[in-house]
Parts: C-alpha cells; structure tokens; sequence
C-alpha cells in the first residue's frame, strides 16, 4: 500500500470509529435519561449486597453470552449493549464519590 493509500485507509478507519462511538454516545446518553443513571448509582435497592459493578458485570456477561448464540445478521443491538456496559464499568472508576 502507497503512503497516500494508507492515509485514506488510515481516514477511512478513524471515521468508522469515530461513528460508532458517536452512536454509543447517543445509545448511552438516551439510556442514562431514561434510567436517571441508575446502572451507576442505583436509585432502588433490592439486593443491598449487589454492588454497581457485580451488576453490569452480570449484564455484560450476559449479553456475552446471547453475542455467542444468535445469527449474525442480529447481533449489532446486542453488541452495542455489551459495549455500551463495558464502557458503564469503565465509567464507574470515574465517579466521583459523594462527599
């Protein structure tokens, strides 16, 4: 591949990233409205043991895992959702503890 080739290559793949995390964004920001951000800071405790984390692992997990067993052609909802609670638990070491 030519250096010019690369480059647009290179543009190419930084456009494609950038639009998924646009629409990760988007799915997440709608998501924490409608839920009052709940995966982060719970609101009703059912399960006092259950921590944030425990929970959006189980949920990840468990998208993981329907990943695994569905038809290609079905999997983007699915596989926005599992990255979308691999970000939320990456969001969760950036919460600010209340003071």
């Amino acid at each position: 591949m030519s250096p010019d080739e690369l480059t647009g290559a290179t543009r190419r793949a930084q456009s494609a990233i950038l639009g998924a995390l646009d629409e990760l964004r988007d799915l997440l920001g709608t998501k924490c409205s409608q839920y009052g951000g709940s995966a982060l800071i719970p609101q009703v405790t059912i399960w006092p043991e259950l921590t944030p984390e425990m929970a959006l692992k189980a949920r990840f997990t468990d998208k993981l895992a329907r990943l695994a067993t569905m038809a290609e052609g079905d999997k983007e909802d699915a596989l926005l959702d599992a990255v979308g609670y691999g970000v939320l638990l990456l969001a969760l070491r950036h919460l600010e503890p209340e003071a």
